[in-house]
């Protein structure tokens, strides 16, 4: 089984780049799930993302 782990850290600062942060994870975590990867995000902000970031999606 290979595992690989995408680490993306992204501080909180103005309200422009954090909704310009929530759309690029938003893509990227929807094209990895379009293309069968499991992928979850953990951030501040993952009641926002779709699916909610992934982590417990269907426990939620």
């Amino acid at each position: 089984m290979i595992i690989q782990m995408i680490i993306w850290n992204i501080g909180r600062g103005e309200k422009a780049i954090e909704r310009i942060n929530n759309l690029v994870i938003s893509n990227l975590l929807t094209r990895l799930w379009d293309a069968d990867f499991k992928a979850i995000a953990s951030c501040d902000f993952e009641d926002l993302l779709p699916r909610k970031g992934g982590y417990n999606f269907d426990q939620r």
